[in-house]
């Protein structure tokens, strides 16, 4: 080989350098390419687990219109009113029988406590020792019996109060349903 042929083959060093340049530049840019899909490929795919579990879901749903659930709503209140009504009047009356029951326990009661008092100016002696000896005599169930009827009366009164304030509960929710279904109605018109 001749020198020659050497000067030949490196005569154009400063265009391979470049050429070179040219070609580490393009590797880099393709690198930083390459790591920012991966960075984005592996923030898009982060969640795919959970969204391979929702595919895999056997579940279906449904999109209805605000439309529908409010028909559904006017249709299952249209449907309750009625029955809710009947609940109340229900109601209602145990509630007065209830009362009429109370009043009954009151009166039994004070005719008892009346009893016992006449009982006691009769034989000139005081209640606390008639309770005192209603212990060891047969007094005992008749002062029992009017202790236990003030029990059932005190308990009867609880219970009014209860059922009255259910009464008054379930009428506050038939207005508001009321009022819903009429405006309901309104704005169908």
């Amino acid at each position: 080989m001749s020198l020659t042929s050497r000067q030949t083959n490196f005569s154009a060093a400063g265009q391979t350098a470049t050429s070179i340049e040219t070609c580490i530049a393009s590797v880099e840019f393709a690198c930083r390419t390459l790591e920012a899909s991966n960075a984005t490929l592996t923030d898009e795919t982060k969640d795919l687990a959970r969204l391979a579990n929702a595919v895999r879901s056997k579940r279906y749903f449904d999109l209805i219109s605000e439309r529908e659930i409010k028909d559904a709503q006017d249709h299952l209140s249209v449907e309750i009113l009625p029955q809710l009504k009947e609940l109340i009047l229900k109601a209602e009356e145990a509630l007065q029988k209830d009362e009429r029951r109370a009043k009954i326990l009151r009166g039994k009661s004070a005719q008892q406590s009346t009893r016992l008092e006449q009982f006691a100016q009769l034989y000139d002696v005081s209640i606390d020792k008639i309770r005192k000896l209603s212990d060891e005599s047969k007094n005992n169930e008749v002062i029992g019996s009017n202790e236990n009827q003030k029990n059932k009366a005190e308990k009867m009164n609880q219970h009014l109060t209860s059922l009255r304030e259910k009464r008054i509960t379930l009428q506050r929710e038939m207005a508001k349903m009321e009022r819903e279904v009429r405006q309901k109605g309104h704005a169908v018109q």
